[in-house]
């Protein structure tokens, strides 16, 4: 909260300015002006770039955007609990000390209240393994918690899409780790989750893949190109080796 705004290599490149030109120019008038991030969804820097106009001040801004990292670390407290089942006020403590490490690691705190969009996304996964994750460990979540948890999962991957690894990672394991006792259950629990995912996913990245379809042939241009061949890139997906290993 004291050390200043965000004066990050994102937010000075892209993540202001994409969606002020997106906002405010006409379309076409900048070619791709974060490189290949620009022509990834900007809803999470649409959602930043609002709320940097509209705080009053750099430090309504910080506190703003340090609530996803609290309730983040709320429900991961919550979840440590349900699946640790702490006993007495020693054990309680080390599992609040060991969560408080966590959220202030350098995986977490790096990210504070800075328009680096990571903390957001996964404040809704947690929010979808506690409505999976009951507090009665035997207990199956119903066909509405299933579909509220993918809802939430779509929701993370759409607004960071490099989360759709964990969110396929969590769509396995929930599949895998849910008893069902009927055939009826094999189909109708895949299907309510996947709806969720789906809705959520589409919620929140539609749109953009849309105008990327209108626009240059390819809802994921320039990735994916090889499928979609879009004249306006090499029908190959997009890979920029800059910062990769050599």
């Amino acid at each position: 909260m004291l050390s200043g705004g965000d004066a990050s290599w994102d937010l000075r490149n892209y993540h202001l300015y994409g969606p002020f030109a997106l906002l405010n120019k006409p379309f076409g008038t900048d070619i791709a002006p974060a490189h290949m991030q620009g022509f990834l969804p900007p809803t999470l820097d649409l959602f930043y770039y609002g709320l940097a106009r509209a705080a009053p001040s750099t430090w309504v801004l910080n506190a703003s955007l340090a609530v996803p990292q609290a309730v983040a670390t709320v429900f991961a407290f919550a979840l440590s609990w349900r699946l640790v089942r702490p006993r007495g006020w020693l054990e309680i403590g080390a599992l609040g000390l060991l969560t408080a490490l966590a959220a202030t690691g350098v995986a977490a705190f790096g990210t504070l209240a800075m328009s680096m969009s990571e903390i957001l996304p996964v404040m809704l996964m947690l929010g979808a393994w506690l409505l999976l994750v009951r507090a009665d460990l035997s207990a199956v979540p119903s066909l509405g918690r299933l579909f509220a948890a993918g809802l939430l999962m779509g929701a993370a991957c759409g607004l960071k899409l490099t989360l759709s690894f964990a969110t396929l990672a969590m769509i396995i394991v929930v599949l895998l780790l849910i008893p069902r006792r009927r055939w009826f259950e094999w189909l109708t629990r895949p299907i309510a989750l996947g709806c969720g995912v789906v809705l959520g996913l589409l919620a929140l990245s539609g749109y953009w893949w849309l105008h990327q379809w209108v626009h240059y042939g390819n809802p994921f241009f320039p990735l994916m190109n090889q499928i979609f061949r879009s004249p306006l890139a090499a029908p190959e997906s997009f890979v920029d080796p800059t910062f990769l290993p050599r």
